[in-house]
């Protein structure tokens, strides 16, 4: 018994002193909202039918997709998203991205929600998905709102990725007047390269052989 529980002790920190050793890479997860930046809704866009642009920017190669995306307007405001339309992917290299809107719907009824949701497949590094949306004032379907009042100071922006990342923005820009607005968000995460586990394996295999060499000396 106190063989074996030497030798594991052995392996054990060889194994741990092999995957600290080991390289490690900077993997970089993120996205880029941008706000009427370009202008695609001619008519209305910088007032209340906004043109949004979301590209994930999480590094090319790294294979994370963006899964998710939701923005609310300010809490305890009167305004709500009533309607989605053009809905595009605008980059889509691998031509899989498919978006599944949440809420609100695309219909113009004056009916709509806090908040707006997508779920996405194959929204791959790079890719570009846009689309409006339909900024209006509870029981008030006539007046054009500002999706500036909507937003800004204190709505919130939430993107979740494959690798289990989720990022999250106050959408409180330096200038809320301005006509045009964008919000990026990256994170980059220190992760193990592939080979670390084969080396930790070796190491440990390796430990164990010594200190029963030893035992037998």
């Amino acid at each position: 018994m106190a063989f074996s529980l030497k030798s594991w002790i052995f392996a054990a920190s060889c194994g741990v002193a092999a995957l600290v050793a080991s390289p490690s890479a900077a993997m970089v997860v993120g996205y880029s909202v941008s706000i009427n930046d370009p202008i695609f809704n001619t008519g209305n866009g910088i007032l209340n039918v906004p043109d949004f642009q979301i590209t994930n920017t999480a590094e090319v190669g790294s294979g994370v997709q963006l899964t998710g995306f939701s923005i609310s307007v300010n809490p305890g405001s009167d305004l709500y998203f009533d309607f989605v339309r053009n809905e595009a992917a605008i980059t889509d290299a691998n031509s899989d991205l498919v978006e599944t809107l949440i809420t609100p719907d695309e219909n113009n009824n004056q009916v709509g929600t806090s908040v707006l949701a997508y779920s996405f497949a194959g929204f791959d590094p790079g890719d570009v998905f846009q689309f409006e949306v339909d900024i209006d004032r509870l029981n008030d379907s006539v007046v054009v709102q500002d999706f500036r009042e909507a937003l800004f100071s204190s709505g919130m922006i939430e993107v979740s990725f494959s690798d289990g990342t989720t990022l999250t923005d106050t959408l409180d820009p330096a200038d809320p007047t301005a006509e045009s607005f964008t919000f990026l968000n990256d994170n980059t995460a220190v992760i193990p390269l592939p080979g670390a586990l084969p080396l930790l394996l070796s190491a440990m295999a390796l430990g164990g052989l010594v200190a029963r060499r030893r035992s037998k000396g």
